[in-house]
């Protein structure tokens, strides 16, 4: 006696259950990874930035995040913006937009 298999169809064809089921599985698990990448995005920073210049504010979100600011040192050397802020659970583009107003 043969064994019958559980089949569903498709357009193109048909597939067997534990094929969907593996499919939605991989699929949980990247969605899972892609998460914790969304979650880590929303870190927030308290501080409070006194008379410190731009390179001083990129250093400390540098040294407190997983974040990587490129910039040219010299042009900065000759920038003779402040900044004067107090952030409480901002996110890095409020402070950065905070940070670089004209």
């Amino acid at each position: 006696m043969e064994k019958k298999r559980d089949f569903i169809s498709r357009k193109r064809g048909i597939w067997p259950r534990r094929d969907i089921l593996r499919n939605i599985s991989c699929m949980l698990f990247f969605l899972s990874g892609s998460l914790g990448l969304m979650a880590q995005v929303t870190q927030t920073f308290t501080v409070n930035f006194k008379d410190k210049s731009l390179v001083e504010v990129f250093e400390y979100l540098m040294s407190h995040s997983d974040y990587v600011f490129t910039y040219n040192s010299a042009e900065m050397k000759q920038q003779t913006v402040r900044v004067n802020q107090t952030f409480k659970k901002a996110t890095l583009q409020q402070v950065m937009d905070a940070c670089l107003k004209d």
